[in-house]
């Protein structure tokens, strides 16, 4: 079972990119090949890596760019959000429209 937003989320604030890329590969590929048995292995070699640089990339620019004006929760959703966008383009798999106004925890 992968991480759900609010796991993803504390992982990505407290910097341990590499859970949160290996949930978002295995996820993002399960779907593109059916099961995680079926993912190639040159797949398994170069994309958890590449997510991982991604991932501490772009929270390093956001956390740069807002980092007094919004939480540190709300730089790790929109950075798990933006990442799980450019995977799941640059892998070919289709999803919804996301929802960035979504706050976890506000009613």
């Amino acid at each position: 079972m992968g991480l759900t937003l609010g796991e993803a989320i504390r992982h990505i604030t407290n910097k341990n990119y590499a859970l949160v890329a290996g949930d978002l590969f295995e996820d993002c590929f399960g779907r593109k090949y059916g099961t995680s048995a079926a993912i190639p292995a040159k797949d398994k070699a170069q994309w958890p890596i590449k997510l991982e640089e991604k991932l501490k990339s772009i929270h390093q620019l956001k956390l740069a760019e807002g980092e007094y004006k919004r939480t540190r929760q709300d730089i790790a959703s929109d950075t798990y959000l933006e990442v799980k966008e450019w995977l799941e383009d640059s892998i070919g798999i289709p999803h919804p429209e996301i929802d960035r106004t979504f706050k976890l925890g506000i009613k």
